[in-house]
């Protein structure tokens, strides 16, 4: 991934912002798994709601940064479209195991929130390699 920013300080802020994503959606892949293996027992310790408004909050930074500061990213053909099926396949898959027992709210901000992040995706990997 190739960025075109003229400020080193928004260079450092996008950056801060993607290694912050990155490890906000480990937390919730390892949580997820966690919780279909133990049950009940990461749910009650974390909450899976503050989780994901959070990844919500990032992404939408990350797409506000990008458009304000105009940051141009190219992304290089080494992105193939199986990695992204099988990351779809997999968050549909382990999203739907684990908000069987969430309540409605619950249930609808988190599907929200992985639609965004499967669009976020969609765009950055498939879209920039056209």
């Amino acid at each position: 991934m190739r960025l075109k920013i003229s400020s080193p300080k928004k260079i450092i802020l996008y950056k801060i912002l993607i290694n912050i994503i990155v490890t906000l959606l480990i937390i919730w892949g390892i949580a997820l798994f966690s919780e279909g293996v133990l049950l009940d027992f990461i749910s009650s310790q974390i909450s899976f709601l503050k989780l994901i408004l959070s990844i919500s909050l990032i992404i939408f930074l990350i797409y506000f940064l990008t458009k304000k500061f105009e940051i141009k990213i190219t992304s290089s053909k080494e992105n193939n479209k199986f990695f992204l099926l099988a990351l779809v396949a997999s968050t549909i898959l382990v999203s739907t195991l684990a908000i069987l027992e969430f309540n409605l709210f619950s249930i609808i901000v988190t599907v929200i929130a992985t639609l965004l992040t499967l669009f976020y995706l969609h765009k950055v990997l498939i879209e920039n390699e056209r």
